[in-house]
Formats: structure tokens, C-alpha cells, sequence
């Protein structure tokens, strides 16, 4: 089965020592960066965790240890100073509806600008270099886990070699995590893992940046990292499936010395992969040898087919599952508004008096009315093909285009397979 799961959106932050702090966003704002040489801001309204959730954070740990034990990594613990810092954080985004990783210092529950401000402001060592992840679009600790390691940037401090700690806050819909690494502890990492089964086939370059953009395209095949203990100036790569024929790939690329790896297309489903990646460290006591690492992997299963009564929706390439089910009514697609809005991370309030609905998504303010072809979005007005409707057990039912005026999103129909296609920008 295809797995199932809402749109991210996270925030991901790396502070080196305290030297530096640099920011990369998923979601659907531009991409910021910054640098400070010191603590920018001191806590001033420190918050409780009264709703941290120790038992929420070990399941975080265990998932993430489970994938560490498989990869032959070491196991990470939990830090009660991190897991402070980001229960501060998780608790500031939902009081101020700010879903990023600055605060501003006149915001409910600010407890310092940057993470290293709030990890320092509740006794935490910020001499080591530490990462911050955020999503406000899942809570059950698998998919979380899941969808960070399904992105480029953003798997890379789960699967570092030198993490030794983690800290986790949670708030409403908001989850943060914070990672501590050891001082440029060097060794090996591969994901998708040898041996790891059931890989997704796809990536829709749900990051901030977005690794897609720059070759040009919206959807490729699942990102391939590996990371090695040298300096390299450039990786030799071969994927080939299980009949030894060569899968396209475009050139690969390094951040934070992880090299990423992109298939042109979509991976084929229940197909097992290998992976040689030949190098040559430029420095060290092994510069001038050649190196190689060779492993595979095996893919997901087709999803589940569709039909004119049982219709999908894939977000971002993903496959997820809402209540109720989409309709098709005189030709036209209609997909239930709260089941997908709130994958989405939106918060959906609704008027009986006069039958209206009001979303909020991010910086987005959108209002509609049951019945009536007007919407507005940001305050423009739009016109939709089809009036909302609601069915009669209270549900409330858009014209799938909806989302692509709403959302900014390009949304397809893709008959073969009855699914609703939509792919957030």
C-alpha cells in the first residue's frame, strides 16, 4: 500500500557551535538565511511544558531509534533542556500563528529569537552544534518521523552519525524537535538504507528550499543521501533496478557535506533498487584513493486503485486518506474542504448564521459561503465553477479547482487512475 499521510510543512535550523544560525523553510513562503555571531535576544516570558508529553517524546525517540538501529547508527536520548526549548517554541507558533523558527520579541511566550537563544535561555550547552525541525501538519509520531526522512535537507540531522540528543514539544498542532550532534563526529550514512523496504517512489519538492527547482522540474524519483566521513569535491553515481538497467538521474548535489542524489522520474513500484557511489576524499590521510559504497533498496507497492465511487487524493505526490471521500457529481470533482484543508494545516472556523467559512493557511485568509459562487481570498474576489455545497450528514463539499485558487497550487485530474491531483507551490 502507498502510504498515507498529509503535506509537510516544517522549518529545519542549524546552529554550528554558536557561530552560526541558518534557516530553511518548507512551507509555502520564500526561503530566508541569517547569521549571528552571538545570543541575539534573552528570554523574557518563559512558558510551562506542562504539555510536552513525555510519553509523545519517547515515541518520537523510539521511532527515530528504530530507523538509526537499522542504518547501524547509534542510538539518539532524550535532553531535557532541548525538549524545554522546544516546548517553548511549539507553544509561541500556536499563540502567535506563526509557523517558523525566529521569534519576535513581542510575541506571546517568546523565549528568545533564534533556537539557540532558546536553548540557551533555559540552561541548555549551545557550544555544540544542534538542529531544529518543525511540522504543524502531522502528529502521529510515525508519519512525522516518516516525513522528515521523505525530504533532502531535513532527513539529514536524523540520519547524522554524530547525533547523540534530541528534545521534542509539543503543542496543538505544532511539533518540535531539537538535535544535538556531537563535535564533527565522522562516519557513514545511506538513505534510503540497505535493505530498507517499502521507499517511496516519489518526491514533489515539498522543501524550502526546494532541491527540484534547480533542474527544472516538480516531481522526481525518491531522493537518495549519503553521507561519507571525507571531504569530497564530487560523487561517481550508478542506480540501476533489478534488471541492471540504468535509471536516469540528475547531477547530485551537497549541503552540509550529505550528498543528494535525484532520480528524473518517479521510481518504479515494488522494484528493488542498487545504489554504487564511487568518490575520492581531496584530503586527509585517504586523498587520492578511491572509495566505493554500493547498497539497495526495495519500493512501496502500487496504491490501492481507484474508482468513479472511491476517488483519491495525492498531496504532493502522497496518497492520503480523508472522511469523507471525494465526489463526482455531472462530471466535476468535489473534495471535502475540512478533510483536505486541515491536512494542510489550516484552521477552518465556520458561521451557521449566514453559512459561511473562514480558513486561515498560513499567511492566507480565505472566506466562502455555502451556496454561493463568490469566495475571496486575501480579500480578492474569485468566482468558483460550482457553489459549495453540504451534504446531509453536515459536510461541506469545494470544486477540486477551489484549491488551485485558494492555495496557489496546480491542481490535475488524472482520469486513468480517479485521482485529485494537488501539488502546494
Amino acid at each position: 500500500m502507498n502510504k498515507q499521510f498529509g503535506t509537510i510543512s516544517m522549518v529545519l535550523a542549524v546552529l554550528l557551535g554558536s557561530l552560526a544560525s541558518t534557516l530553511l523553510e518548507v512551507s509555502s513562503a520564500s526561503a530566508t538565511s541569517s547569521a549571528a555571531g552571538t545570543l541575539s535576544a534573552s528570554a523574557t516570558q518563559p512558558v510551562s511544558s506542562d504539555d510536552s508529553g513525555t510519553s509523545y517524546a519517547v515515541r518520537i525517540l523510539d521511532e527515530l531509534n528504530a530507523v538509526r538501529t537499522a542504518m547501524g547508527l547509534p542510538a539518539v536520548k532524550l535532553n531535557p533542556y532541548l525538549t524545554k526549548a522546544a516546548q517553548n517554541h511549539a507553544v509561541y507558533m500556536i499563540a502567535n500563528v506563526y509557523y517558523n523558527h525566529d521569534e519576535n520579541p513581542r510575541g506571546q511566550g517568546f523565549t528568545g529569537v533564534t533556537h539557540a537563544d532558546r536553548i540557551h535561555a533555559v540552561g541548555g550547552d549551545t557550544s555544540i552544534p544542534t538542529w531544529e525541525i518543525i511540522t504543524v501538519d502531522e502528529s502521529d509520531p510515525h508519519a512525522i518521523i516518516e516525513e522528515f526522512l521523505n525530504t533532502a535537507y531535513h532527513r539529514e540531522p536524523l540520519i547524522a552519525p554524530d547525533a547523540t540528543e534530541i528534545g521534542v514539544g509539543v503543542y496543538g498542532s505544532a511539533v518540535v524537535i531539537e538535535i544535538a550532534c556531537a563535535a564533527n563526529t565522522m562516519g557513514y550514512a545511506t538513505y534510503p538504507y540497505d535493505g530498507q523496504t517499502n521507499v517511496m517512489t516519489t518526491f514533489s519538492g515539498h522543501e524550502i528550499p526546494n532541491p527540484l527547482e534547480q533542474f527544472g522540474t516538480a516531481r522526481s524519483g525518491q531522493i537518495i543521501t549519503i553521507k561519507t566521513p571525507y571531504l569530497l569535491e564530487g560523487i561517481d553515481v550508478t542506480l540501476t533496478d533489478r534488471a541492471g538497467d540504468s535509471i536516469p538521474l540528475f547531477h547530485p548535489f551537497v549541503a552540509t557535506n550529505y550528498w543528494h542524489i535525484i532520480p528524473q522520474s518517479p521510481l518504479a513500484y515494488n522494484e528493488t533498487y542498487t545504489v554504487s557511489v564511487t568518490f575520492t576524499p581531496w584530503a586527509g590521510s585517504d586523498a587520492g584513493k578511491t572509495f566505493n559504497k554500493t547498497w539497495s533498496f526495495t519500493t512501496e507497492s502500487a496504491a490501492a486503485p481507484y474508482s468513479q465511487n472511491n476517488i483519491g487524493i495525492q498531496l504532493n505526490g502522497t496518497y492520503i486518506t480523508v472522511s469523507p471521500q471525494p465526489r463526482m457529481i455531472t462530471g466535476s470533482t468535489f473534495i471535502p474542504l475540512r478533510g483536505v484543508f486541515e491536512k494542510l494545516g489550516a484552521t477552518i472556523s465556520y458561521n451557521a448564521k449566514d453559512k459561511s467559512i473562514d480558513i486561515i493557511k498560513d499567511s492566507t485568509a480565505i472566506h466562502l459561503q455555502i451556496g454561493n459562487k463568490s469566495a475571496t481570498v486575501d480579500g480578492k474576489r474569485i468566482t468558483l465553477v460550482t457553489a459549495p455545497f453540504t451534504d446531509k450528514n453536515g459536510f461541506t463539499f469545494v470544486p477540486l479547482r477551489f484549491a488551485s485558487e485558494a492555495l496557489d497550487a496546480a491542481v490535475t485530474w488524472d482520469a486513468a487512475s480517479w485521482t485529485a491531483v494537488i501539488d502546494i507551490k
